[in-house]
């Protein structure tokens, strides 16, 4: 017979990662860094300072679009009443929020080269939101079903 476990040690994942708005915040300021720099190379062809422009305007989006996202992800799981629209209503929101706010970004700060900054960047968030979804749908069956 197992013994029984220790209350103090079930939760024993990092506070971060048990904070939604910690994980937001660290998950949006990696997005930052690492699609403005994407978009500074995908736009130097066209000068410094449409580089640039578009670096820092990606590097704002990505931030935005993670945080939103993320945030907009855990309050749309909560509304699905049956895992599959635990799943479906927060990663189909997300990516449609994603899709055009980034689109819609790019194209009022002007940025030269949108389809070839942002389809990247679209495939993995795309690739984030079908992830983080299941795995929120996952951790609400896993505590229905109980310990």
């Amino acid at each position: 017979m197992k013994p029984a476990a220790d209350p103090r040690q079930q939760n024993v994942r990092p506070l971060w990662y048990r904070r939604p708005i910690l994980r937001s915040l660290g998950l949006a300021s990696g997005a930052m860094a690492l699609y403005g720099s994407w978009a500074y190379l995908a736009n130097r062809s066209h000068g410094s300072q449409a580089a640039w422009r578009a670096a820092c305007t990606q590097g704002f989006v990505s931030f935005t679009i993670t945080f939103l996202m993320t945030a907009l992800m855990e309050g749309l799981h909560r509304l699905g009443s049956r895992r599959l629209s635990r799943f479906l209503l927060p990663a189909g929101g997300a990516l449609l929020f994603g899709l055009f706010y980034s689109i819609g970004m790019h194209l009022v700060m002007g940025t030269p080269e949108v389809a070839k900054t942002v389809t990247p960047i679209l495939l993995i968030a795309g690739t984030y939101t079908l992830l983080y979804s299941a795995n929120l749908a996952r951790e609400a069956a896993a505590r229905e079903r109980g310990p």
